[in-house]
């Protein structure tokens, strides 16, 4: 295994890349907007980097956030709110901020699950910046 996470072109893999892919054998991949564009289509295509592999546990990954970072897009998928508006609320309400992101990060991860995604670098708490922040 090649310790090493991929990115993929498109929606679907052509013969090279999944040639590349077989004789490279990564440890895994990671997804970016360019390779969501259904729910049948993303699904079939991490079934068929598992196919390649012959591995369940092979991580494919993607930045699934909320608001401006999101890689499957609405309307074909759930738009999250972004790690400002659980700020917001708590500063109204501590206790339903922390039930309110926790339920938030539980309905993107069993939505990723769904499409096939592994691991997600979602990070709802990330340091503050008012230049990257909505």
């Amino acid at each position: 295994m090649t310790p090493a996470i991929f990115g993929i072109a498109g929606t679907a893999l052509g013969a090279d890349e999944r040639a590349f892919f077989k004789d490279a054998d990564p440890a895994g991949y990671i997804l970016f907007a360019r390779n969501c564009e259904s729910k049948d289509q993303l699904r079939a295509l991490t079934d068929e980097l598992r196919a390649i592999h012959g591995r369940d546990r092979l991580v494919i990954s993607i930045d699934q956030e909320g608001g401006r970072v999101a890689r499957m897009k609405p309307p074909v998928w759930q738009a999250y709110p972004t790690g400002e508006a659980f700020a917001a609320l708590w500063d109204v309400a501590p206790a339903s901020a922390i039930e309110a992101a926790r339920a938030n990060a539980e309905a993107m991860g069993r939505e990723l699950a769904t499409m096939g995604v592994t691991v997600d670098f979602h990070a709802p708490f990330d340091v503050r910046r008012p230049e990257t922040d909505d």
